[in-house]
Order: C-alpha cells, then structure tokens, then sequence
C-alpha cells in the first residue's frame, strides 16, 4: 500500500498543478473588485463639458471640469459654469481647501461624480476643487470661496 503522506516525484507535480489551479481560480474570482480607470484611451465615456452632462447624464461618471462657481444657492449648493451651462454642485465644506478666496471670478477645477436622481437635474458631487492661476500661467492654488 502506497503512504498517502509520502512524497514522491508524481504527487509534487499533482501539487503544485492543484495549487496553481487554485491559485488562478482565488485571483479570477477577485479581479472584478478592482476599479477602471474613465478618461482619455479607456472605453468609458467621460463627459468633457457641463452641456454634455446635461445632455446625456450618467449617474457616478467620474467628470473635471474647468469653470466658475456663480453663486450659492443652498447650505452647500453652489451654481457652476463653464461656459457651455449651468449645473449644480454639491459641495461639502471638507473639499474647500484653505488658503484663497473663490469669487465668481475666479477660474477653478472641480473634479466629482455625475449624480442623478429621479426628476431633478443632475449635478455633480464634487471631492476635490483646485484653484488655477489666473491667465492659466503658474501651479495651481488651494481655495476657499465666500458667498456675496
């Protein structure tokens, strides 16, 4: 009778083939858990401007978008602009980053999730503002904006 705990050139192979089988089957079964990366080369659509979105919204699209905050229309909604249209932000105050006073003037980055509910516009869950220089020249600002 052959010992079942004895190694021998033969059960090595069958191992180590188990192992690689269950190995590949463990790393499958967790590769949809990663994210994908939206934006230029990959095959998710990326909304490039605020017309756009508002033609065509879809909910959590990852967006950046370069404009003016116009005005505050609620305890953290703002009105945003980038020259195609308007849209709404939704704006926690934790994602104003200190430093400089945002006016309608001045020309920002916000980057955040598309966010659309049932019968109202969408609008965009911003996480990160950046201000840019003025005349587009310099590093980028951190900001905060003040209502009129």
């Amino acid at each position: 009778m052959r010992n079942p705990f004895k190694a021998s050139g033969g059960c090595i192979k069958m191992n180590r083939k188990v192992l690689l089988l269950v190995t590949m089957a463990m790393l499958v079964s967790v590769m949809p858990l990663y994210g994908q990366f939206a934006g230029p080369g990959s095959s998710v659509p990326v909304n490039v401007d605020v017309k756009s979105i508002l033609a065509n919204p879809v909910d959590d699209t990852w967006v950046t978008l370069k404009g003016h905050i116009l005005e505050k229309v609620g305890r953290k909604y703002y009105m945003f602009s980038d020259g195609t249209g308007q849209i709404r932000l939704d704006i926690d105050n934790k994602y104003f980053p200190a430093g400089v006073t945002i006016t309608p003037k001045t020309l920002i980055q916000i980057s955040g999730e598309v966010d659309v509910e049932y019968h109202q516009s969408p609008e965009i869950d911003v996480k990160n503002i950046v201000v840019l220089p003025e005349g587009g020249a310099g590093s980028p600002s951190p900001g905060r904006f003040e209502s009129k």
